[in-house]
């Protein structure tokens, strides 16, 4: 199952049980103290859908030298970046790689040191294509309206946020 399908069943897990209207603790700038504000589920986040489910899973990147061929996270990717949370970005950007390049220049990817040894601007420009692609709901930080003064309110939007309810 893609990383982003998982999200939005967990999305739909705390539409069930909480509702699509959720009350979350952030900042307002202009009343400088912290408010409750209402994010409605269904309206402030987004989703992204794949055209072609099937063949939008995999795509190509072409590198500075090479082309690589990329599969979307699942599950199990999402589960070894959770369970790495403590590593670096640098980290968790080659386990994300290890698991999604599969071929390089149309050669499988048989070792994560194929992936390991690849250049910085390789691996920003495949992780860039990644993230713009992952289906499913699109956590971006959001803005509401504060309860009391009606200014902005930006809220960060994740899985770990709408759990902590």
């Amino acid at each position: 199952m893609l990383a982003g399908d998982l999200d939005a069943l967990l999305l739909g897990i705390i539409k069930a049980t909480f509702g699509v209207n959720i009350d979350i603790p952030s900042y307002c700038e202009k009343c400088e103290d912290y408010k409750i504000v209402t994010v409605d589920l269904n309206e402030d986040i987004k989703f992204k859908i794949l055209t072609d489910p099937i063949n939008d899973r995999v795509f190509t990147v072409k590198g500075k030298t090479d082309v690589f061929t990329v599969a979307l996270p699942t599950g199990l990717t999402q589960k070894a970046l959770n369970k790495n949370a403590d590593k670096t970005e640098a980290e968790q950007t080659t386990i994300l790689l290890e698991d999604c390049v599969i071929k390089v220049n149309n050669n499988p990817v048989y070792s994560a040191v194929q992936v390991q040894n690849l250049g910085m601007v390789d691996r920003k420009n495949i992780v860039k294509e990644i993230n713009k692609r992952v289906p499913g709901p699109q956590f971006t930080d959001i803005t509401v309206t504060c309860p009391d003064c009606e200014g902005e309110v930006t809220v960060s939007i994740n899985l770990g946020t709408l759990f902590r309810l």
